[in-house]
């Protein structure tokens, strides 16, 4: 027997805090024992009507139109007028959605992107948040070049398997252009999901709670612990705040952090260091742009270095351990 969600995504998208959320569940008749069985059922309906929305979208035919860029409109804690752009910075978004963005980049005003927006919008100006990403993000990268690298050998065989196949029947794998299909249609319904502002629903694809909620737990802490997407989130919606104070501003950051900073914004940020990081680097920018640039350039490169060095650590290990074993 299927499960049947409790709450539509709708009704689930719609409420901005837990006790709002567990009113909705209650008006229903549908009580919980512990916050445990709550944030269960909660992840149960978010997944649920995740699953039948991109079924819905796995039976329809894809399309391509320019459409505006939406985007949502937050004021920050000094009372400037903001609005935050979300997209996905990714060539499967398809050409039409990569235009959208050019569209609103070449736009006049004060203009910020998150960094390496440049590469799909020269017009704009970036700033350092990639500074913000911790050992959270870098252990991940580790972790899945560790089994990447595990699983190295299976995947040449693989792959020389596929290629003696292809040309003996002189077709490619029918699993291998299913699978091609289905991410084309999977990335399609997220762009739609930008496209029509439904960032609360695509929110829900990562943890199957909403960020507000999600945050909301994590900051029961006195010194909560944001994860890497969240420090970056916490410190453009702090960047915006800080920056150009009296005059309004836009923002495109990628779709995921679009919740996020709307959260921050609101409520603020609970994590000093981020707030004064991104304080000063605002300043910066105002006072002196050179010398920003040149920091935002030196990001790039220290980041270059962590990931390749994770990612390096990640394969050459299980082949470290082999070797250590052998002697």
């Amino acid at each position: 027997m299927s499960y049947r969600p409790l709450l539509s995504l709708e009704e689930i998208v719609s409420h901005g805090s837990i006790a709002e959320l567990r009113q909705a569940y209650a008006n229903k008749g549908y009580g919980f024992r512990t916050e445990a069985e709550f944030l269960k059922a909660v992840r149960n309906d978010s997944f649920e009507g995740l699953d039948k929305e991109f079924r819905k979208e796995f039976q329809s035919k894809g399309y391509e139109l320019i459409k505006p860029l939406p985007y949502v409109e937050v004021v920050t804690p000094n009372r400037d007028n903001c609005k935050i752009y979300g997209i996905m910075h990714d060539v499967s978004a398809g050409f039409a959605h990569l235009i959208s963005v050019n569209i609103v980049a070449n736009q006049a005003g004060n203009l910020l992107s998150e960094q390496t927006f440049r590469r799909i919008a020269p017009a704009l100006q970036e700033i350092p948040d990639h500074k913000l990403l911790g050992r959270d993000h870098y252990l991940k990268n580790y972790l899945d070049s560790l089994i990447k690298g595990a699983t190295l050998p299976l995947l040449v065989a693989r792959y020389f398997v596929n290629k003696f196949t292809t040309h003996l029947f002189n077709q490619p794998s029918i699993k291998a252009i299913e699978k091609a299909e289905l991410q084309g249609r999977f990335n399609r319904k997220i762009v739609d999901w930008i496209e029509d502002g439904r960032y609360d629903l695509l929110d829900l694809v990562n943890n199957f709670i909403p960020t507000a909620i999600y945050l909301e737990l994590k900051e029961r802490n006195y010194n909560p612990k944001y994860n890497s997407t969240q420090r970056r989130s916490a410190y453009m919606a702090e960047f915006l705040n800080a920056w150009k104070k009296g005059d309004d501003k836009i923002i495109l950051v990628g779709a995921a952090h679009v919740m996020e900073m709307q959260h921050f914004s609101k409520h603020r940020v609970k994590d000093k260091e981020v707030i004064e990081t991104a304080q000063r680097d605002a300043e910066l920018l105002e006072k002196d742009p050179e010398r920003f640039e040149r920091e935002l350039i030196s990001t790039y490169y220290k980041r270059g270095v962590k990931e390749i060095f994770s990612k390096s650590m990640g394969y050459a290990t299980p082949y470290i351990i082999a070797g250590t074993l052998l002697l």
